[in-house]
């Protein structure tokens, strides 16, 4: 992982995964990360406005999209992944204030945002059991295996499972106001292209892990 900094622009980051050994299909690849309370506004420029996966988004036309994070929660019989959204451009998250955080990946990104962490759904067996956080949990990923329907049908077909291989996924954070657009921000994806040629100042960090079968990290220094 690289993250730049660009003075006056936001955060920039690169991330490169590489998947190696005798791996099984992947659930998913990405970043998780967790917003403050109160950003609970939820603007998105991708497939909606239900949730979409891989396998499943034939239903879901792409399109501008506002909802909120609360309402990404799909109340499953056994809690479970909810919410995700597929072919999105950007996404946009905001508080009462209209103060918020604008996420531009490349290529399309899959989006997710929820009030439950990805072991808070695995511990609980019931939905009477979730106890929802009041920060939301966002997640940003370059791939995320198809659902299938294994519980009665099918497993997930080959096509649409995460397979180890290389993988590579450009982000760019960056902060609004209530006075901004969304819309004109979307529009102004700079790319890793861009990034390059950008006369703001910028200071680089880099983040190097390699993980084996066994699932044990090393962690390197930049360089």
């Amino acid at each position: 992982i690289t993250y730049t900094f660009f003075g006056g622009l936001g955060l920039g980051i690169d991330l490169h995964v590489r998947c190696f050994g005798a791996l099984p299909p992947l659930p998913r690849l990405g970043l998780t990360m967790t917003l403050p309370a109160g950003f609970e506004n939820f603007t998105w420029l991708g497939r909606g406005p239900e949730e979409s996966y891989r396998d499943r988004k034939a239903g879901t036309p792409l399109g501008l999209y506002r909802s909120t994070v609360r309402d990404q929660f799909v109340p499953y019989v056994m809690p479970q992944e909810h919410g995700n959204k597929t072919d999105v451009r950007w996404a946009a998250f905001s508080n009462a204030g209209g103060m918020g955080l604008l996420v531009m990946g490349e290529p399309l990104m899959e989006v997710s945002a929820s009030h439950f962490s990805a072991d808070d759904l695995y511990q609980a067996m019931h939905t009477n059991e979730l106890v929802a956080r009041p920060e939301a949990i966002l997640n940003l990923d370059v791939a995320q295996c198809g659902l299938g329907g294994n519980s009665c049908g099918p497993v997930t077909l080959d096509k649409y499972l995460v397979w180890p291989g290389a993988f590579h996924l450009n982000l760019l954070l960056r902060p609004f106001g209530p006075n901004d657009s969304l819309t004109r921000l979307g529009r102004e994806w700079i790319g890793p292209r861009a990034f390059r040629r950008q006369s703001a100042p910028r200071y680089q960090y880099c983040v190097r892990q390699k993980v084996g079968p066994a699932g044990r990290g090393q962690r390197y220094p930049p360089g």
